[in-house]
């Protein structure tokens, strides 16, 4: 039976290139760099190689987020040194493993990386974010030790933003019989009415078997389908011959009922469990989560789901956190994802890459639709091969409405050739997913290649759209417009839009931080802020508007399925309009760390069915009385009344996907704000006012526990109160953390766009009363102590419980000895380039 191996701890990892890899191998006398000449010769990944000055660590890892800052290095990357890294893991297989299939299982390497294991070149993997899976059985010395090296090239990008460097996903480690499932082998493809009133759904259960043995073998699979509570409902079995060294897909038709519809609302998820049988013995079992709803578009209402209209509210992400870089653990990502959903959000966009599968996961299990997204067009096999990889990984999930096979490719997208390797990959979506829909994100013009690819006889199944600039700053959502009218028959979805930049807590110049230069071909929505990326969101790229354009453009129309806003969290590089010393970008609803901007705030409230209100800026603001403060009031109502200090300011309309606003001369006190509906009923009320200074810290998390389990997450969030208790927005002293328990500080941020703060740390200044301390769960219940302290200010304290919790089943490092054929390669090594 299948057997599967965590292989997050104890790797080791040396940053930089080897100069010398054929340590013990053949010719190692005269050649330094002899892999190639002979088998089984990169020294480096046999057992016994020397690693003792290598770095111990667990993953998942991004070592270019450990680095300096370097104003030298790529902006666009977060000016951060990328590079080559080196890894390297033991294990031990026993003498019974000799008659299974041994597998080494990649989520994500970043990027262009070599698998070697005891000397011999395993496999290889170009792109930076798809998984890979590799057959080693015949490299696998049993009874013994062995080795796996992975050599790690993050030298060259795939992306003009930060993508990071290392081992970032987990790997696994799986034992199966000679006959098994294979790497993403198993398929639920469900076909459901709109409406479980409309008639019954079913699901073709589909399991590809391989055949590790030189001779046929008869197969059966069996299929089970259990439903949310975790009832059978359904189950059938299929038989095939089995070639020799080969696969065979066994497939069954299994009627669903009326079973419960997968949703945002009810994300009910049903199991497909494959069973393969040999001779009547059970030698395998793979279980899968599927979602049982239908999904299309229309080209007049919109995005369906389970034949009700529903209008995608997404955003963009790039996979990047503070502390942390692109090794995003999964409780890290779930708590993102709930930060998403307290904004409204139903929908992501994985921009502009396949997902972590653990992200897709809990978008199953958290109601959260996904445009998983392809990395780059193309009709090349490396290209065609990477899309189907991708597509059998996740045509699973649930949440998967859609796919996205590329975007922005200006070179092509206009042109025979660009048209040509669209429908060819369209073409293989379809073959490998019928019931799924197939888009591409166009800009530059799309109007006008909407209409080229028209004339040609070829269209996307839904066309996706980046943004409506007509020309520089000329923004308007016209052009859906315009596009409807040419192709009333046509789906239309803006996969991304808005382009507006923000720094959270800036709102007049002399706010931290000032005096940044900026590239001149940006868009000062207001002039008076010319010069300061505020928090009003009033400076946008050439192509980009503000959010409440961007909202306003898609709620107004029906046919337009939704939006993606660009983007849901700051990440770092693509600095836009800063310069250095900007490291992250400014486009994020939330900033590095997850916080809060006034942007995220803004869709808060009108993506709520219920009355919502925000009132900003804070009300800090030493030195400047008499002078005019903006301040804007977000509420979904009909109009807001503002008062200082019981004082009416005086009542706004708001209209619809807008703010109310007034100029008000600074006076400390307490600004009250309230909404009224139409008939004149108080609906929603929201206060600031100034604190006092600094006195005490103060540490908070959304939760008081932590799983015990290894993986766990805590984003702990710290900040600065004044006497009376009361937050301080300007705080900005520097915290230092520790972490007493089962439990380690993982790394920290505060969101300041300008911060050359190393992230692997255990202090973090303040920026605008805001940082960030990622604590990560070790495998031990009890208790964790969390403590802050910070120069003449009260330190804080937080004290969690860590709860007993399943840990994944792990193989531990193994002892080393000689290689496979007897040959020792201890002692020291200057292996420095």
């Amino acid at each position: 039976m299948r057997e599967t191996f965590d292989l997050q701890r104890g790797w080791r990892f040396h940053r930089g290139d080897l100069a010398i890899r054929n340590v013990g191998g053949v010719h190692a006398e005269r050649y330094p760099r002899a892999e190639w000449m002979k088998a089984g010769n990169l020294g480096v990944s046999l057992p016994g190689y020397p690693d003792g000055d290598w770095r111990r660590l667990d993953l998942p890892h991004d070592f270019v987020v450990e680095g300096s800052f370097d104003e030298n290095s790529d902006p666009t990357h977060g000016s951060l040194p990328a590079g080559v890294g080196w890894y390297r893991r033991t294990f031990r297989l026993e003498e019974e493993d000799a008659d299974r299939r041994i597998r080494l299982h990649f989520e994500g390497i970043y990027r262009d990386s070599e698998v070697w294991i005891n000397g011999h070149f395993a496999g290889s993997q170009r792109s930076g974010f798809l998984g890979f899976a590799l057959d080693v059985t015949e490299a696998c010395r049993f009874g013994a030790a062995n080795a796996v090296a992975v050599r790690v090239d993050a030298s060259q990008p795939e992306q003009w933003s930060y993508e990071g460097g290392g081992i970032y996903r987990p790997v696994r480690l799986v034992k199966t019989h000679r006959v098994a499932v294979v790497h993403d082998g198993v398929w639920a493809r469900v076909d459901a009415p709109d409406a479980a009133a409309a008639g019954p759904a079913a699901c073709r259960a589909e399991a590809r078997v391989a055949n590790a043995s030189a001779e046929p073998i008869e197969a059966t699979a069996r299929f089970l389908v259990l439903d949310p509570g975790g009832v059978q409902i359904a189950a059938g079995e299929a038989a095939a011959t089995l070639p020799p060294r080969g696969t065979a897909s066994l497939a069954s038709e299994l009627g669903l009922g009326s079973a419960r519809r997968w949703s945002p609302a009810d994300p009910a998820l049903h199991r497909l469990v494959a069973e393969v049988r040999v001779g009547g013995e059970r030698v395998d079992a793979v279980e899968t989560a599927f979602g049982v709803r239908s999904t299309r578009f229309d080209a007049e209402r919109g995005f369906f789901l389970n034949g009700e209209p529903l209008k995608i509210r997404g955003v963009c992400n790039h996979q990047d956190h503070a502390g942390v870089g692109v090794a995003v653990p999964a409780a890290l990502d779930r708590w993102r994802l709930g930060r998403l959903l307290e904004m409204g959000c139903n929908a992501i966009r994985t921009a502009h890459h396949p997902p972590a599968p653990a992200l897709l996961d809990l978008c199953d299990e958290l109601g959260i639709l996904v445009l998983s997204e392809h990395r780059q067009v193309g009709a090349s096999p490396e290209h065609l091969g990477q899309l189907e990889s991708l597509i059998r990984r996740d045509r699973n999930h649930a949440s998967v409405f859609a796919w996205c096979i590329g975007n922005e490719e200006m070179n092509v997208q206009h042109t025979p050739v660009g048209m040509a390797q669209l429908a060819r990959m369209q073409e293989l979506c379809h073959a490998l997913d019928p019931t799924r829909s197939v888009t591409y994100a166009m800009n530059c013009g799309w109007g006008e290649i909407a209409k080229t690819h028209d004339a040609a006889g070829f269209r996307l199944d839904v066309y996706g759209t980046n943004y409506t600039c007509r020309s520089h700053g000329d923004v308007s959502g016209e052009m859906y417009d315009a596009f409807h009218a040419e192709f009333p028959d046509w789906p239309l979805l803006a996969t991304e839009a808005g382009g507006s930049t923000s720094w959270r807590g800036v709102y007049r110049h002399g706010d931290r931080p000032e005096g940044v230069p900026f590239d001149d071909s940006i868009c000062w929505h207001n002039p008076g802020r010319r010069g300061l990326v505020s928090a009003y969101g009033e400076t946008a790229t050439p192509w980009g508007c503000g959010v409440e354009e961007a909202w306003s453009d898609c709620d107004g129309r029906p046919f337009l399925a939704g939006t993606f806003l660009w983007t849901g969290f700051d990440y770092r590089g693509e600095t836009y309009p800063a310069r250095w010393p900007a490291v992250v970008t400014g486009y994020g609803l939330m900033d590095l760390c997850g916080f809060a901007k006034d942007a995220f705030h803004y869709h808060r409230v009108w993506w709520s069915d219920e009355p919502a209100i925000h009132l900003f800026p804070h009300w800090n603001w030493p030195g400047s009385d008499g002078q005019p403060i903006d301040v804007w009031c977000y509420a979904n109502a009909a109009s807001v009344e503002l008062r200082l200090d019981g004082v009416s300011l005086g009542r706004r309309e708001v209209p619809r996907n807008g703010h109310a606003a007034w100029s008000v001369p600074y006076a400390a006190g307490r600004l009250e704000a309230s909404a009224f509906d139409a008939a004149g009923d108080e609906v929603a009320t929201a206060a600031i006012e100034t604190t006092g200074p600094a006195a005490a810290l103060f540490l908070e998390a959304d939760r008081s526990a932590l799983a015990a389990d290894g993986g766990d997450v805590l984003p702990v969030t710290v900040g600065a109160l004044d006497a009376q208790g009361r937050r301080v927005p300007t705080a900005d002293a520097e915290v230092a953390f520790g972490v007493e328990g089962d439990a380690r500080i993982l790394g920290v941020g505060n969101g300041d766009p300008c911060s050359h703060e190393p992230d692997r740390a255990s202090t973090r200044r303040l920026f605008h009363g805001l940082a960030q301390l990622l604590v990560g769960a070790g495998d031990t219940a009890g208790t964790v102590r969390i403590t802050a302290t910070a120069p003449n200010l009260e330190p804080a304290e937080l004290v969690v419980r860590t709860t007993p919790a399943p840990v994944p089943r792990r193989l531990p490092p193994a002892e080393a000895g000689a290689d496979a054929c007897g040959r020792s390669v201890a002692g020291a090594v200057d292996n420095a380039l």
